[in-house]
């Protein structure tokens, strides 16, 4: 396989498919499964004619089939319905010495298949799978084209969301587009309800008061109250967000753990070279 030549993303992908550029063979890091089906469906509708069409679309997990199968799957199985199939397999790092029977078929693979093989994306780093081998990173995008999407989220359900609160919801909700989904979808819920027109704006207000917030018990004021060592405010408001607002342990967690995360960075000297799996490790915990 060639080296990559830079990070590609699902943007990337959508692009290439949209424009009729198959590969037979793609190699894919994932943490959540949200651009993961979106690529199936999208896979599906150019290839089928029909997202929904499921007869020649298979799902397979590397630690319950065997990489003979896999192979076996894309040379040898026919359909009834179209002469071409899509495969995705998941949990690919479980393939272990198989992984080289996959990338010789990948040197001459099935011209009917397309292949989708998912990749664990801190396996890929450790292993440094990606020095000879190219992927598309589906478990992030770049700063700009996330911004678009997460409002392009809200605006797709009926609600305006602006560049502030845009930032406050980015800032607060941990990077993960199944979880950030479905965080927008509980927030447009809660817009539909209190609406008494059209106009579903979603505002700051919004936000703290769904989120458990309000505007005196909010994690900058928890942290700024950790940092002042003002410990009887920063428990009173831990606990207004934790009983009466009842926050998520663990969601809260995260967002602590990224401030302090940003703060070593910024003032501890040579914080940027410890490995990146360690850092994201710290930053992705939830």
């Amino acid at each position: 396989m060639a080296k990559s030549k830079g990070k590609k993303t699902y943007s990337d992908f959508e692009e290439q498919v949209k424009a009729g550029k198959l590969q037979p063979v793609y190699f894919i890091t994932a943490s959540d499964n949200y651009f993961l089906s979106r690529a199936g469906e999208l896979l599906r509708d150019k290839i089928t004619g029909s997202k929904e069409a499921k007869e020649s679309f298979f799902l397979k997990y590397a630690d319950e089939t065997t990489g003979d199968e896999i192979i076996d799957l894309c040379r040898n199985f026919s359909s009834l319905f179209s002469a071409n199939k899509i495969i995705v397999v998941k949990r690919c790092e479980k393939l272990g010495k198989k992984l080289d029977e996959i990338l010789e078929y990948s040197q001459n693979p099935d011209p009917d298949t397309t292949l989708l093989l998912v990749f664990d994306k801190e396996y890929v780093l450790e292993k440094k799978l990606d020095s000879n081998i190219s992927f598309y990173d589906f478990s992030d995008l770049p700063d700009d084209e996330y911004f678009e999407w997460v409002k392009s989220e809200f605006n797709s359900r009926g609600c305006i969301i602006n560049t502030p609160e845009l930032n406050l919801f980015i800032s607060e909700v941990p990077c993960s587009f199944e979880l950030v989904k479905n965080e927008i979808s509980k927030i447009v819920n809660y817009c539909d309800e209190i609406s008494e027109n059209s106009d579903k704006t979603v505002t700051k207000e919004i936000l703290y008061k769904f989120t458990g917030y309000d505007t005196s018990y909010t994690p900058d004021e928890l942290m700024s109250s950790i940092l002042r060592k003002d410990t009887r405010n920063a428990i009173e408001i831990l606990d207004n967000m934790l009983n009466k607002g009842a926050i998520s342990e663990i969601y809260l967690l995260n967002i602590i753990t990224g401030y302090y995360m940003d703060l070593m960075s910024a003032k501890t000297r040579g914080f940027d070279s410890i490995p990146t799996q360690c850092r994201d490790n710290c930053r992705d915990y939830n």
